[in-house]
């Protein structure tokens, strides 16, 4: 982790995700842009929330460990986010981890020095309530099209709403996870998807990566026809 003394750097970020608009005042609320490397935990499971965090460049991996201490592929973040709002409302120990795929930079918002001026925002306020319903939002989609849309429908929506600049899949046990199937399950889709040549199988055992988008948004709007 390293602090970025760069006001114009942030400016532009602000300016380029529309930060500022979410607050009554952003200029008076206390921020730092940090940069984190890649294999950095930004924040680990159950510890004390701090902190806000706007993802402005780069790629983060979020987790949940479950009783069994068994970790579970969640999402990953890619830009333009904000995390660490359900803890912040909540006022509960995080319930995710956060592991940078990629360096990346974040806009930090200490909630303790900021803590009076962001429980009386009202655009502040207004703004977490639209971030949280979203995310459910999100998840209820997830969770419903488990049971109504074919696995190869719902992992080509994934990989082409997650495009990341290497184009590389994730942890393969992690996603299969995420989309609820059986590990092997997924190996078929993903040897059809190189199979029509929208994946390619790199020299590293179990790695992927995306080579064909537009393939890709075949099967995503043949989804959203049905």
């Amino acid at each position: 982790m390293k602090e970025i003394y760069n006001e114009k750097r942030m400016d532009e970020y602000c300016k380029k995700y529309q930060i500022q608009s979410h607050f009554t005042d952003w200029n008076k609320l206390k921020k730092k842009l940090v940069k984190y490397k890649k294999g950095e935990f930004i924040e680990l499971y159950e510890s004390k929330p701090d902190k806000l965090f706007f993802l402005v460049s780069g790629t983060i991996r979020f987790t949940c460990i479950a009783g069994n201490f068994e970790e579970y592929f969640f999402f990953d973040a890619i830009n333009n986010g904000l995390f660490g709002e359900v803890e912040y409302i909540m006022d509960i120990p995080l319930i995710t981890q956060s592991e940078v795929l990629e360096d990346c930079e974040c806009i930090v918002i200490p909630i303790k020095e900021n803590k009076e001026m962001l429980d009386n925002d009202i655009v502040f306020q207004k703004f977490l309530g639209h971030v949280v319903a979203q995310k459910y939002n999100n998840m209820r989609n997830q969770y419903m099209n488990v049971e109504t849309i074919p696995l190869r429908n719902r992992l080509a929506e994934y990989l082409y709403n997650n495009q990341n600049p290497s184009n590389s899949l994730p942890n393969l046990s992690m996603l299969a996870k995420y989309l609820r199937c059986s590990y092997r399950h997924l190996l078929r889709e993903i040897k059809y998807f190189c199979e029509i040549n929208c994946l390619e199988h790199l020299s590293q055992k179990g790695k992927y990566r995306v080579i064909d988008y537009s393939k890709l948004k075949e099967y995503v709007e043949g989804l959203n026809k049905e």
